[in-house]
């Protein structure tokens, strides 16, 4: 027996009832048919799917998007499925072309939000955050959009204006006798590619950027995903003088293996809560034992997400290095907002 799957694509002119009439009848004469190919007998199975309710204006895109989502991941071993425009297949297209058109007009606004070293109060880190603006003038945060880039390769793009810019605000502040250091998100698999890695660093050298001004933030969960990778990345980054910081970092025997492969900097602590005192509920351990757990092994910890000034007492006393958070400096458009206040 050997499986095809064959697609049925059924028009505004081509009535569901009529187009399942023609599959069935389609089906009925190959499953009864045998076919002779060098002295051997095969007999074949199809799958077929239907694309219904298309309306006049449809997204053909989307509905074949689908309809190959389908054939990958089967919901049932029906012989006929039906697909339908669905509402997250819209909303996954309308992301993506709102993405799409942001990037060709590079209708972005950033954002700056301070990150505070505990120990050195001379340093100034900001976290620079990308907004996606739309055509009728709303932002895109990243949560609302960060994975429909990722599947779709956009992010890669988002990534690379995020570092130019990055870049241009450290050289902006040098030359005002600012000496900024910018932290930005990058996604690992960005550096996949050899080639497109030495591009990269490439450039990053030629712009003579002092040293520890720039920070990449890789997630760990997306870390896991090219562990073989870490090794080599984590000593060409530093080479060229680049902070390596992990984000979302839960604290696992596989997070202290990721960061030590990697080789990294800082770790960003993953949300927690101080009711539980742990940062997982399966987590035995202890925040201030993880910190003093990083520090022992020569990282140093951010920890995030700071909304009170118990908050802040609690995390101060446990000796992180850096504090990020609304309480401490919500994020703003203008990076002379904050170091007007920093300065004054």
């Amino acid at each position: 027996i050997i499986s095809e799957g064959i697609f049925a694509l059924a028009s505004e002119e081509l009535p569901r009832e009529q187009a399942n009439h023609w599959v069935d009848n389609v089906h009925h004469w190959l499953t009864n048919n045998y076919f002779t190919v060098r002295n051997k007998e095969f007999s074949l199975v199809i799958q077929a799917f239907i694309l219904t309710h298309i309306p006049k204006k449809a997204n053909n895109e989307l509905l074949i998007y689908e309809a190959e989502r389908l054939l990958v991941s089967p919901k049932s071993n029906q012989i006929i499925t039906y697909v339908s425009e669905g509402e997250d297949q819209k909303h996954f297209y309308l992301i993506k072309t709102k993405l799409e058109n942001a990037i060709k007009a590079k209708d972005f606004k950033w954002l700056y939000q301070s990150i505070i070293s505990i120990y050195d109060d001379k340093k100034e880190i900001f976290q620079l955050m990308l907004r996606v603006l739309t055509n009728d003038g709303k932002e895109l945060k990243s949560i609302d959009y960060l994975d429909i880039a990722n599947q779709t390769g956009l992010l890669r793009l988002l990534d690379s204006y995020t570092l130019e810019y990055a870049i241009r605000l450290i050289e902006h502040g040098q030359e005002n006798n600012n000496h900024r250091c910018i932290l930005i998100n990058q996604l690992i698999s960005d550096y996949e590619s050899d080639q497109h890695r030495n591009k990269i660093l490439d450039k990053i050298k030629r712009q003579n950027i002092p040293a520890e001004t720039l920070v990449f933030q890789f997630r760990q969960d997306m870390t896991e995903e090219h562990s073989s990778l870490l090794s080599e990345l984590g000593k060409e980054l530093r080479d060229a003088g680049i902070t390596l910081c992990m984000s979302e970092f839960d604290a696992s025997p596989t997070a202290w293996n990721l960061a030590k492969t990697l080789d990294v900097h800082w770790l960003r602590i993953k949300p927690f809560s101080l009711q539980s005192t742990t940062l997982l509920e399966n987590n035995p351990d202890y925040l201030g034992n993880v910190i003093k757990k990083a520090h022992s092994l020569g990282y140093k910890v951010m920890v995030p997400n700071i909304d009170s000034a118990n908050l802040t007492a609690n995390i101060w006393k446990l000796k992180a290095d850096f504090i990020h958070g609304n309480f401490i400096q919500a994020p703003v458009s203008d990076i002379q907002l904050i170091e007007g206040n920093m300065t004054g």
